[in-house]
């Protein structure tokens, strides 16, 4: 049970449902309903394909790369620590809003495989942790908590996708800015202690 509290927690920082809902918004401006629902639902399941393959598959793309798992998690953890400043700094929230504002001027019919499930959801930051947490369980049980972790975001992904316009009435954006700040600070100890343990598994420190 640690191990899908663990795994949820590093997916839930590194996906980040609150931020999402105001991007999917901007994306889906104007749009119907039913294009909107569609795109809510096929985005994640998208996203969880690749999270899914890349977690099976990606140590021995990294091993046929030659990269050790000490170094991915190194690397993995200031990836994550950038990702972390820029939600403390509200870097993040801007530049994705950006994007999305972008995205919706030049009305593409389909937004589900990009930028929502391979920009905002199974991103680089994603996919290291899949990798790193299913290359940190020794067994089955333990790699099927990793996935089990991931999908609960992803299906809260899903949900709030669903009911944003709802949710968007509810939630202050005063609030929702404190909150992905605490959660970026969060993300930023996460990196830290992935680059600890990088460190420690290249020098064998214990």
């Amino acid at each position: 049970m640690s191990e899908f509290l663990s795994a949820l927690m590093v997916f839930f920082l590194i996906i980040n449902p609150l931020d999402l809902v105001p991007i999917f918004l901007s994306l889906t401006a104007g749009t119907p309903a039913e294009y909107k629902r569609k795109m809510a639902i096929k985005g994640p399941i998208i996203a969880w394909c690749i999270l899914l393959l890349f977690g099976l598959l990606g140590g021995k793309i990294l091993s046929g790369m030659g990269i050790s798992i000490p170094a991915f998690s190194v690397g993995g953890g200031i990836l994550l620590g950038i990702t972390g400043v820029r939600m403390v700094l509200e870097q993040r929230q801007k530049s994705n809003r950006a994007k999305a504002e972008a995205l919706h001027n030049n009305d593409l019919e389909d937004i589900a495989v990009f930028p929502i499930a391979t920009l905002f959801l199974a991103g680089p930051g994603a996919m290291t942790a899949m990798i790193i947490n299913m290359n940190a369980s020794h067994s089955w049980l333990g790699k099927f908590m990793t996935i089990a972790a991931m999908t609960t975001v992803l299906v809260t992904v899903m949900v709030s996708f669903v009911l944003s316009g709802k949710i968007e009435d509810y939630i202050p954006k005063d609030f929702t800015s404190a909150i992905i700040r605490v959660l970026g600070i969060l993300l930023i100890a996460l990196a830290v202690q992935l680059i600890f343990d990088g460190i420690k598994m290249t020098f064998n420190l214990g």
